[in-house]
């Protein structure tokens, strides 16, 4: 349920800190995606032979992460299930005649 009365005071805190989550976040995914490059490629553009694969995995997996947290500003999320309207069906009448 929505309060808009503690939304406004967390978004004044966040002001008052001069934070901003979503730019913050924004900042974080482009540093992962520079370290994930860098992992795998020397500063000639030519590809590395070693790196460690846990840490590049670990890497990927934050930044997913980040792109989720990120995907609900922009998108609202899609409900697992849906609700369908019940309506009341008209009985079938049958009329015999001889």
């Amino acid at each position: 349920m929505y309060d808009p009365i503690v939304s406004d005071k967390s978004v004044d805190k966040l002001n008052t800190l001069s934070f901003d989550p979503i730019a913050r976040l924004v900042m974080l995914h482009n540093r992962i995606e520079e370290e994930l490059y860098s992992m795998q490629y020397d500063g000639d553009g030519n590809p590395k032979r070693k790196f460690s694969q846990v840490a590049f995995c670990q890497l990927i997996a934050t930044q997913q992460k980040i792109s989720n947290d990120l995907l609900r500003y922009g998108y609202r999320r899609v409900p697992e299930v849906q609700e369908v309207p019940l309506t009341t069906i008209e009985p079938i009448r049958i009329t015999l005649t001889s």
